[in-house]
């Protein structure tokens, strides 16, 4: 006859795993009127641009968490997305109304197609 165990730990003696120390911020971004939709790293890694349910695009020192420069404002509404190039050098910027611009890293729209 075996002596096989069929002992199971009790309620008390199960083990859970550890949950990571959750860091604070290293920075609130502030500035927006309204929730951040969508952002990018910049391929510098230096700068961050966010969109906002306010309608505008805003950059963003990752470093010191300070605002650069004014809002970028176009029509359209809401930001829903935003997504940059490959090469680094133009963001897309999907909007309520549907519609899709091109901006370039300095926070000028591209105009034309």
């Amino acid at each position: 006859m075996s002596s096989e165990s069929s002992i199971k730990p009790g309620h008390d003696e199960v083990s859970t795993p550890a949950q990571p120390e959750r860091l604070p911020p290293k920075h609130i971004f502030e500035g927006h009127k309204r929730w951040i939709s969508s952002f990018v790293f910049l391929h510098n890694n230096v700068h961050i641009v966010s969109g906002s349910y306010d309608g505008t695009m805003r950059k963003w020192d990752c470093e010191m968490g300070l605002l650069v420069g004014e809002p970028w404002e176009g029509e359209g509404g809401p930001i829903w997305a935003l997504a940059l190039s490959p090469d680094g050098k133009t963001i897309a910027c999907g909007r309520n109304n549907g519609s899709v611009q091109r901006w370039n890293t300095d926070g000028e729209m591209s105009k034309g197609v």
